[in-house]
């Protein structure tokens, strides 16, 4: 069963980061079933209201700033509209992930504004980023995870030019990506996280980190004798606190091309 309802975000914006900048535009799909598929689509305009703007960014774009200050969407009322397709397309016992090519970019800006207006990120504070998960995939270097690249590697359509830069033709293009990606990736891992409890998680659901020891190698382990090397000079490398990981997320955005503007 799946445990995941993904949702391949793009945006489009007027600088290089959240707050400084406005996000100006949301395109947003979710991708569903077996095989992954892309379906529901909605598009969203905002209106401008940060402090600054960067012409490389706009000449990207091609958005209107003077349309949009007329048309555009209250910030707090696209976000609203987000977070209503998000739950209504949300499949039943799974959970919306946010995906973003180039994720750290898109979510900084949707998280941003999310605590700007004072409501909750459907997404939490996660994302799933198609640039890594290429490179995990297919075995590219992530510097060469491009979409340009991607295209011919997944055997996809072209890009048209005329619509790249799109949030809603960008997130549409994302998710065939992604579909791709998920179609070539070996069997879904088990329904259920895997659980490692303890005396206290045991005694209370509380699902425990495992033992440090785990995170080594075992074979290495077991083949220490010939290595010379006995298990106390092995050394487990630091995991990654909640912290670091939140803190790569929410201040991890860059611009993803040699213009400020968005992809």
């Amino acid at each position: 069963m799946p445990r995941a309802t993904w949702f391949c975000i793009d945006i489009e914006c007027s600088g290089p980061v959240p707050a400084l900048y406005d996000c100006l535009s949301i395109g947003a799909v979710a991708v569903t079933g077996r095989p992954p598929t892309p379906g529901a689509s909605t598009y969203l305009e905002i209106r401008p209201g940060a402090p600054r703007v960067d012409a490389g960014a706009m000449a990207v774009n091609g958005l209107s700033l003077e349309r949009l200050a007329r048309e555009g969407l209250a910030l707090g009322e696209a976000l609203a509209r987000l977070t209503a397709f998000v739950e209504e397309h949300t499949r039943p016992g799974t959970k919306p992930v946010f995906v973003g090519h180039n994720a750290p970019f898109d979510w900084s800006f949707v998280s941003y504004a999310y605590a700007a207006e004072g409501l909750q990120n459907p997404f939490g504070y996660k994302a799933l980023d198609t640039k890594a998960l290429a490179s995990g995939v297919l075995g590219v270097h992530w510097l060469d995870s491009n979409k340009e690249t991607l295209e011919q590697l997944l055997d996809l359509p072209p890009q048209d030019p005329d619509q790249v830069h799109r949030a809603d033709y960008d997130a549409a293009y994302q998710a065939r990506i992604l579909a791709a990606l998920l179609v070539r990736m070996p069997e879904a891992a088990p329904t259920e996280p895997a659980r490692h409890p303890t005396s206290r998680g045991a005694d209370h659901g509380v699902e425990e980190d495992p033992p440090r020891h785990s995170y080594g190698n075992s074979a290495t382990h077991a083949d220490s004798s010939r290595t010379g090397l006995g298990p106390s000079q092995y050394r487990v490398p630091r995991r990654q606190s909640n912290h670091d990981a939140r803190s790569h997320s929410a201040y991890g955005g860059y611009p993803k091309s040699s213009q400020v503007g968005c992809v």
